[in-house]
């Protein structure tokens, strides 16, 4: 199983209040692994800007995604991917870590490119050089979260800048934004299973 993390072109707005033009645009899909497992698939977009106001209305908006999910999804395996517009470099953006913290997510970059360890807060930006990365050891500021759960241990293999596979015929790119790939491995509970959400044959 793949998910890529870029731009999103089109999805449903999950709210838009707050200061200095803040949004966060998600879509909620419903991806189901199995016929007994049922994973949320959260697709974010969230502003940008780097003034003061700009930085206190993104992470508000991002801290909207976990509270989101503990509200609909406790329990639950979840995948949140998109462009947070947020690079753990940046101390103003406490978004991406309130998501690590509150709702047990893994960040599959910084797990694969960093040992499990974020970049310290305040620290130099890990910029990628133009063109493409030679490896995954640059911040992008689109993201891949994960979390299993009871009923299933869902787990990131791989990361990658799939750059070089995103390019106009005569090599030039084609957005600037770095496209991730993370690659998933996943296997079901023994000694457990989820029923359908709603509905279903059985009355």
């Amino acid at each position: 199983m793949s998910a890529y993390a870029g731009e999103v072109a089109d999805s449903n707005s999950l709210s838009s209040a707050g200061q200095s033009q803040p949004w966060v645009v998600a879509l909620r899909l419903e991806s189901s692994l199995d016929s007994s497992v049922h994973s949320p698939v959260v697709s974010v977009q969230v502003m940008l800007g780097t003034e003061d106001a700009d930085n206190v209305a993104r992470s508000a908006n991002l801290d909207q995604v976990p509270d989101f999910i503990a509200a609909n999804s406790q329990g639950n395996a979840v995948l949140v991917f998109g462009d947070t517009n947020s690079r753990y470099t940046r101390a103003a953006d406490t978004g991406i870590r309130d998501l690590v913290s509150q709702e047990g997510m893994i960040d599959a970059w910084v797990k694969h490119a960093r040992n499990g360890s974020p970049p310290a807060a305040g620290a130099d930006a890990l910029l990628c050089p133009d063109g493409v990365p030679t490896n995954i050891s640059c911040e992008t500021v689109d993201k891949v979260f994960f979390r299993g759960s009871k009923l299933i241990d869902l787990d990131s293999t791989d990361f990658f800048y799939d750059t070089d596979r995103f390019l106009s015929p005569n090599g030039s790119l084609l957005t600037d934004h770095n496209p991730v790939r993370v690659e998933f491995s996943w296997t079901l509970a023994s000694n457990l299973r989820q029923s359908d959400l709603y509905g279903g044959p059985h009355g």
